[in-house]
């Protein structure tokens, strides 16, 4: 069946290919198979799965199909979260200078604690978002979140990041939004800082940085994040108006398994220094990560040994008792 499958079907004398998958599942003698569709829906769900496998076949798996129908639960309860007061929050993650130790800017980290299945992990429900409409509701609501948090935090002096997506910078909608906002809440552009993949850059190049260069001429500071795992195209990236480059962590840990490694992190650093970006580096899990990082060239760092993300009552708290620090090295 599969090998029939195959051939292209024609329409209108054009071969088109068909993306089949056979799903296998038992008929049971259970209430829901004898009386409903039961049956019918793990079969999809098995032929779903089907189509990503080579043999383009497969028997229903229990597990994968949990998944899927937690996946679609997670889905349906973003809507409602998006409409409510008590699910989404956003925890900031302190970023500091270096060698100085202070603490100039922070990382906005989305959160959910959903009602029945408790804290939701952003790995797991910003990429379903992310493949549909959800995600440009869910990028604004992070978007005033943050400038909620800049307008409370006035007497702080630090700047704020958050992600922003390739559907965000794919029209002038975000952008209009963000330099709309940022004027009626009197909030200075240049405690703003957007973070973005490399990626966002594929799929409409010009549009992304058109908008770009609004955040840029604005006096928002644009930073590559997980740099290091994506093209890393230094002449495509030099186009960019960023500034900030944020070393990936993975990069970072990497330094630490041979010589190699640590010069290729090293020659990465020098190079960015050189086309004169800031380097950050995230995932500093160590007080050698930290010495390194410095002694790379890196004028900021992130990670779990510097501080966790905490509510934003926590890190005002926590930004009045480290501006005292003493130099890291």
């Amino acid at each position: 069946i599969v090998d029939a499958l195959q051939a292209p079907a024609q329409c209108h004398q054009i071969p088109v290919l068909l993306d089949a998958g056979i799903g296998i599942a038992p008929i049971t003698q259970q209430c829901e198979d004898r009386d409903g569709m039961e049956w019918m829906r793990r079969a999809v769900a098995a032929a779903d799965t089907a189509r990503r496998r080579p043999g383009r076949h497969g028997w229903y798996e229990p597990d994968v199909d949990a998944a899927q129908r937690r996946a679609f639960l997670l889905l349906a309860s973003l809507a409602q979260a998006l409409q409510s007061d008590d699910e989404l929050s956003l925890h900031l993650q302190p970023r500091i200078e270096l060698p100085s130790g202070r603490c100039g800017s922070a990382e906005a980290l989305l959160r959910w604690r959903h009602p029945l299945l408790g804290d939701v992990a952003p790995a797991e429900f910003i990429p379903l978002a992310e493949k549909t409409a959800l995600m440009a509701s869910l990028s604004l609501w992070v978007m005033r979140a943050a400038l909620r948090v800049l307008a409370c935090t006035r007497d702080l002096d630090f700047s704020l990041s958050f992600n922003v997506t390739a559907r965000d910078l794919e029209s002038a909608g975000f952008m209009d939004a963000l330099l709309h906002s940022l004027q009626a809440q009197a909030i200075e552009p240049q405690r703003v800082q957007l973070e973005f993949t490399e990626s966002v850059l594929i799929e409409q190049p010009e549009e992304v940085l058109q908008q770009l260069l609004r955040a840029h001429q604005a006096g928002i500071a644009i930073a590559i994040d997980d740099f290091g795992t994506g093209y890393s195209n230094w002449v495509y990236l030099t186009q960019i108006p960023a500034s900030i480059v944020k070393l990936d962590r993975s990069l970072v840990h990497r330094a630490a398994s041979g010589t190699r490694e640590a010069l290729l992190v090293q020659s990465v650093v020098g190079l960015a220094n050189e086309l004169g970006y800031q380097v950050a580096a995230e995932g500093i899990e160590t007080a050698e990560q930290l010495v390194q990082a410095c002694a790379w060239g890196c004028v900021e760092a992130q990670g779990y040994f510097i501080a966790r993300p905490m509510p934003a009552a926590v890190f005002k708290e926590w930004f009045h008792d480290t501006q005292q620090k003493v130099s890291v090295v």
